[in-house]
C-alpha cells in the first residue's frame, strides 16, 4: 500500500506530460494501491457540540452521539459535482482549501463507495483538483474497481 502519495504525484506529472494510454494505466494501477486524502465535513449533533464547547484542552470526552463525516463536493462551472481526493496534504493545502475540513486518509475503494452512495448526484472523482486535476468519470471508476478485483483474485490464487 502506497501511503505518502509521492509515486502517485509523479505518475500524475508523467501523465500530464505525455497523456497516453500507458501513462494513464500506470496512474490507475498506482491509484488502486494508494491511500488518498479526502476532505470531510464533520456533522455534529447539538448534544456533541455542547460537549465540545465545555471541554478544555487535554480533556478526554465521551460523545453523546456518533460523529458523522461526509465528503466535501467540488462543483465546476457547469454545475457538475465531484468528490475531491488528494495525493498529498500539500496538494490539499493549495488555495487554503483544506482549512475547515477534517481529513481522512482512505483507500480509493472507500472513496468509490462514497461516490456510489452520495447525498447528491455526483459526476466523478477528481484527483488533486488545484494542481494536476485529473477527473475520473463513471467508466474509469468501473475500470478501477475491475483492476482492484483482479489484483485481489491474483493474490488469492497465489496464496492457494
Amino acid at each position: 500500500m502506497l501511503k505518502d502519495g509521492k509515486v502517485l504525484l509523479e505518475l500524475e506529472k508523467y501523465y500530464h506530460e505525455t497523456p497516453d494510454k500507458d501513462h494513464f494505466i500506470q496512474l490507475i494501477d498506482c491509484l488502486t494501491d494508494s491511500l488518498v486524502i479526502v476532505p470531510m465535513n464533520a456533522q455534529i449533533s447539538s448534544a456533541n457540540a455542547e460537549i465540545f464547547k465545555n471541554a478544555k484542552v487535554g480533556d478526554e470526552i465521551a460523545l453523546a452521539d456518533d460523529l458523522r463525516l461526509t465528503p466535501d463536493y467540488l462543483k465546476n462551472e457547469s454545475g457538475n459535482l465531484y468528490i475531491p481526493i488528494f495525493s498529498q496534504m500539500e496538494q490539499a493545502a493549495i488555495q487554503d482549501y483544506i482549512k475547515g475540513f477534517s481529513t481522512v486518509s482512505m483507500h480509493i475503494s472507500e472513496v468509490i463507495e462514497l461516490y456510489k452512495h452520495p447525498k447528491a448526484k455526483l459526476d466523478g472523482i477528481v484527483l488533486d483538483p488545484f494542481s494536476q486535476n485529473i477527473v475520473f468519470y463513471e467508466d474509469i471508476i468501473k475500470v478501477m474497481e475491475n483492476v482492484m478485483e483482479n489484483k485481489e483474485n491474483i493474490l488469492k490464487n497465489n496464496k492457494a
